[in-house]
């Protein structure tokens, strides 16, 4: 074999090579972009709960903050999960305030966050 054929031949493995890297890219693409159809907070109540968070499907993961206005620490929280949310459009973020989503659910202790998801 000379070195032009064999520099060809090297050629053509390159791109046989970078052909199939750029179809397993776009699988993982398009994979992660089928997930991400959140990306915000959203309020909910106890009546949304169920459908909100029990059914949010499989491998959805799904962040939940109790909290109640006039409270600092709450607020601060909500204004991180403003953040976060953008960031992890995949995951779920969810707000309600205790007591309406939680009859009688008490101030002490807020804030609260609970985290779910449901396994394949």
């Amino acid at each position: 074999m000379t070195l032009d054929e064999l520099d060809e031949m090297e050629d053509e493995e390159d791109d046989r090579v970078l052909h199939q890297y750029r179809q397993q890219r776009m699988a993982e693409i398009l994979a992660a972009q089928s997930k991400a159809k959140y990306g915000s907070v959203r309020e909910i109540s106890a009546v949304d709960y169920v459908d909100e968070v029990n059914k949010a499907g499989e491998g959805v993961w799904v962040v939940l903050h109790l909290y109640k206005t006039g409270i600092p620490l709450c607020a601060l929280i909500n204004q991180h999960l403003y953040q976060l949310a953008p960031k992890f459009p995949a995951t779920k973020f969810l707000k309600s305030i205790s007591t309406t989503c939680i009859p009688n659910y008490p101030d002490r202790n807020l804030p609260t966050f609970l985290s779910t998801t449901r396994e394949r």
